[in-house]
């Protein structure tokens, strides 16, 4: 296998498998701004719905999101879900979901 000149230098792996090492994009952690829980139904028109904080939580951990036991821990999380803006979306589309999406505050 060649490399175009300029690419980045491929490493084989076992199974035939190529993988490019990548410089990472993000340098520093950004903080969240807000929460969307995306769900797909066929057909359906794009909306969100804004969520509360114990709305969010049943939702983090009906996804299986791990939150500390930590008691500072968890009061940290717990104070950023009283204060992250939080949607439910329900889209049919993904160009209406996109949409939708753009029209949340940044």
């Amino acid at each position: 296998m060649s490399i175009h000149r300029g690419a980045a230098p491929a490493r084989s792996v076992a199974e035939g498998r190529r993988y490019v090492p990548v410089r990472p994009v993000v340098r520093q952690p950004s903080r969240a701004r807000q929460l969307v829980f995306p769900r797909f139904v066929a057909g359906a028109a794009a909306q969100l719905v804004p969520l509360g904080p114990a709305e969010t939580l049943a939702r983090l951990v009906a996804g299986r999101a791990w939150i500390s036991r930590e008691p500072e821990k968890l009061r940290a999380a717990l104070d950023l879900l009283e204060n992250l803006p939080a949607h439910g979306l329900t889209y049919g589309c993904l160009s209406d979901a996109v949409a939708a999406l753009a029209s949340l505050d940044p």
